[in-house]
């Protein structure tokens, strides 16, 4: 499955999820991309359960793919319960700000990870903001019970990189790119950026 974990109290752009890109709200835009992954059988948009986010549960709803609504601030709890309740033994991780998630490296990534055996797959050589990790249910379950401050999983790649405690692997694209270049939400210009990007390439 994958688990596109998303809030509306975010702490850089409060309520981006809904800021609109070429006349579409940015967590609409996100999950059309998951959609295109093609080695994913479940799709879970997981928020809180503040009222704040109820609009996001009516967005997943319209958007055809799941709900769960879990912890505010412990992101890897929400992980963790969101695969538990939906019986996903490995899933991509995705958060709402990253809308042009790389759907073709996401599908080699899985494969690699599944004929592995890892608890956690990075995608490397990516543009910031469109390369994601594949985690293990074994994983993100470690990362809760060991974790001594909750609210730094927001963070999880500083856990999932450790290679004492966890089978870690690594898929390689071949892109060539400005190393400069950073595609993902999380401030005015940003919008601003993915507003010419829709609009230049359009479907």
């Amino acid at each position: 499955g994958a688990i596109i974990v998303v809030r509306m109290s975010s702490s850089r752009m409060p309520g981006k999820a809904l800021r609109k890109i070429d006349g579409r709200e940015s967590i609409r835009l996100g999950i059309d991309r998951i959609k295109k992954v093609e080695n994913i059988q479940t799709i879970v948009l997981a928020t809180s359960t503040s009222r704040d986010d109820d609009v996001l549960a009516r967005i997943a709803d319209e958007e055809g793919v799941c709900i769960y609504r879990g912890s505010l601030e412990n992101v890897a709890e929400r992980y963790f319960q969101t695969a538990r309740h939906f019986n996903l033994d490995h899933f991509l991780r995705v958060t709402g700000d990253a809308i042009l998630c790389d759907n073709v490296t996401a599908d080699i990534a899985i494969r690699s990870h599944l004929e592995s055996g890892n608890d956690i797959t990075f995608i490397k050589n990516m543009p910031f903001g469109t390369a994601k990790e594949v985690i293990s249910i074994r994983a993100i379950r470690a990362i809760v019970d060991n974790s001594l401050v909750p609210e730094n999983t927001e963070y999880l790649e500083y856990f999932l990189g450790n290679e004492k405690t966890f089978n870690v692997g690594y898929v390689r694209s071949k892109y060539e790119f400005n190393k400069r270049i950073r595609i993902t939400l999380d401030y005015e210009e940003d919008l601003e950026f993915f507003e010419h990007i829709y609009r230049h390439f359009n479907k």
